[in-house]
């Protein structure tokens, strides 16, 4: 929720000078995919077509940035812009983005974060059956192995960064080669001895100072 990201994003608003919009999506497991993705969509519709006419603020760029579960919401909602033939934001900034919900992949980065802390091997099945029901886990707008190249091909430019003790790393990088192959623009960002979530804990001394080991 912005109430939750407001130490990070009033930061990011203070050092870039720019304005930034917070989206207060409808929450899992009350509110399950996709109402939140429909949540994130329409703001994204607003702030385009509209802040303009009511803000009186002129964009040159429009830049989305998430992470976790919202970074999953921006690529389905950029996937939706795509689908429906609307205009696409300039970039994105996607922090270690949950990119499979069908929860039918295996890859070691499992295992690497199996006693994580903030979301572990174990612990990972049962978000995925939180946020959204069955029917829904293979959707292409939450599940991005299901997104056609067509639509890849229409995303912007974007950044990845990557937790390196993370059960969802693999994903990530599969998502980013997919992008690749498809002709987008990608940069990835990999911190060493990281967690998912990491980003959050940055007013500690020990974040402050951390560097990325991969780009």
């Amino acid at each position: 929720s912005s109430a939750t990201d407001l130490f990070l994003t009033s930061q990011i608003a203070q050092k870039t000078g720019y304005p930034m919009f917070c989206v207060d999506y409808r929450l899992a497991p009350t509110h399950k995919f996709p109402k939140g993705l429909s949540d994130c969509f329409q703001a994204y519709l607003w702030i385009q077509y509209y802040a303009e006419k009511y803000l009186q603020l002129t964009f040159r760029e429009i830049v989305l940035e998430g992470d976790s579960a919202g970074g999953n919401l921006l690529i389905g909602t950029v996937a939706q812009a795509i689908h429906r033939g609307l205009k696409v934001p300039s970039s994105l900034c996607l922090e270690y983005p949950c990119a499979a919900t069908d929860g039918e992949s295996f890859s070691p980065s499992l295992l690497a974060g199996i006693d994580n802390v903030s979301l572990n091997y174990y612990f990972l099945p049962m978000v995925l059956e939180l946020y959204t029901t069955q029917d829904q886990q293979k959707n292409p707008f939450s599940c991005v192995k299901y997104l056609d190249d067509q639509i890849l091909k229409g995303f912007p430019p974007m950044k990845i960064i990557i937790a390196e003790v993370d059960a969802i790393r693999d994903e990530m990088f599969r998502f980013a080669v997919r992008c690749l192959k498809n002709g987008v623009r990608v940069e990835l960002q990999v911190f060493r001895h990281q967690f998912h979530g990491f980003i959050g804990h940055s007013d500690l001394p020990e974040e402050r100072n951390m560097t990325p080991v991969g780009l």
